[in-house]
């Protein structure tokens, strides 16, 4: 405590325990971290996100728009390249075989199968879409930091060449994803000819009102 000029106390200013600034630093070198691997695009959502998932020490589900609208596209903008292959291929492969195997059984059992597999597709990448990006970014982190070691300029480059946005996602998205629906719809579709019971035009009267008899055979192949 020092006397000023005026004759008043000055009271010393306290400062922060280095443990407290220790925090601070890493708490703002991590939120840059985040930043840079995160990209311009949407980074205050993200960074509060993050803060929150930093702070509780663990995930927690949610609610994201774009994975609810677009998921596959959503993934491949975001660079999420082996989540956004076992979107698109593992479960709507399923989806066209199950659905295939269950036409037999009538359309019941074709929207039961459909239900149970389109559901959760539906609703589990918009309520752990953040979960997933976190996730995704603290590796991503880990392995630059690792392969940048102690250069700055290294470690920012990688950053943000590795992390970010694709701009050719939407492009991307929609050529995978057409000719995939095809081929699901090829499936099913082929599967509910091969199991159509076959039917008999019944026989129609003709002018004077008679209905001709019309003999139905079935050819069978002689046993030998």
């Amino acid at each position: 405590m020092t006397l000023a000029r005026s004759g008043t106390l000055n009271r010393p200013q306290a400062t922060p325990a280095p443990r407290a600034r220790s925090s601070s630093r890493v708490a703002r070198s991590q939120e840059e971290l985040y930043s840079l691997v995160i990209g311009e695009s949407n980074r205050p959502r993200y960074l509060r996100k993050f803060a929150q998932f930093d702070r509780d020490g663990r995930t927690s589900a949610g609610w994201h728009w774009p994975a609810f609208f677009a998921t596959f596209c959503w993934l491949l903008y975001r660079k999420s390249w082996s989540s956004a292959a076992l979107y698109i291929f593992l479960p709507w492969v399923f989806l066209g075989f199950s659905t295939a195997i269950a036409i037999p059984f009538g359309p019941a059992a074709v929207a039961g199968v459909t239900l149970a597999i389109g559901l959760p597709l539906l609703l589990l990448p918009p309520l752990y879409a953040d979960a997933a990006y976190y996730l995704l970014c603290r590796k991503r982190i880990t392995a630059i930091l690792r392969l940048a070691g102690k250069d700055p300029d290294t470690l920012r480059a990688l950053l943000v060449g590795k992390g970010g946005t694709s701009r050719a996602a939407p492009i991307l998205a929609v050529l995978l994803a057409i000719p995939l629906t095809a081929g699901t719809w090829a499936v099913v579709s082929v599967a509910a000819d091969q199991n159509e019971p076959a039917r008999v035009r019944a026989p129609q009267p003709d002018a004077d009102g008679e209905v001709d008899r019309v003999q139905v055979t079935t050819q069978r192949t002689p046993r030998t």
